[in-house]
């Protein structure tokens, strides 16, 4: 299930970018890797998943990324527009969004119990987590990459 998850993550967030955002370079191969540490990028969105189990997915890109991710999710920005708090903002919003988009069908994986997700929590940094089966896929952009990964706690 997991891997599941993961799955359909991915393709709604790349979905999401391209069509939505107007990331057309976008590329829809993808492979789910797994590792027991991971380094995640300068920003970073958690949303906990509470089942039977409780888990963890995250969308982690780079600062300049995040920066392009606001000009276009955000009509008529300019660079003297965009804070930091903004750009933690809506990097949190993507995840909650694309989530959103595929809770129905994440209920129909789990079966006779609702998924339920918390509010999105952010790190701003750069850090590992390490120590736990991390399953994950970064999906390349220019040169940089979106980082999408799930763990059950």
């Amino acid at each position: 299930m997991n891997n599941d998850i993961l799955n359909k993550l991915v393709k709604r967030t790349i979905t999401y970018l391209k069509n939505d955002l107007g990331f057309t370079t976008l590329n829809n191969n993808f492979t789910i890797e797994s590792t027991n540490k991971l380094r995640y990028n300068e920003i970073t969105s958690f949303i906990d998943l509470s089942t039977s189990i409780r888990s963890n997915i995250a969308f982690s890109v780079s600062y300049r990324f995040a920066k392009e991710l606001i000009k276009k999710s955000i009509f008529g920005l300019t660079d003297d527009d965009i804070s930091d708090e903004l750009i933690i903002e809506n990097v949190s919003e993507t995840l909650n969004i694309t989530l959103g988009n595929i809770i129905k069908e994440l209920n129909n994986l789990q079966g006779d119990k609702d998924i339920e997700i918390s509010t999105p929590s952010v790190k701003n940094m750069i850090f590992s987590i390490e120590n736990k089966n991390i399953d994950f896929v970064k999906i390349p952009y220019q040169d940089d990459f979106i980082l999408l990964s799930f763990f059950i706690e």
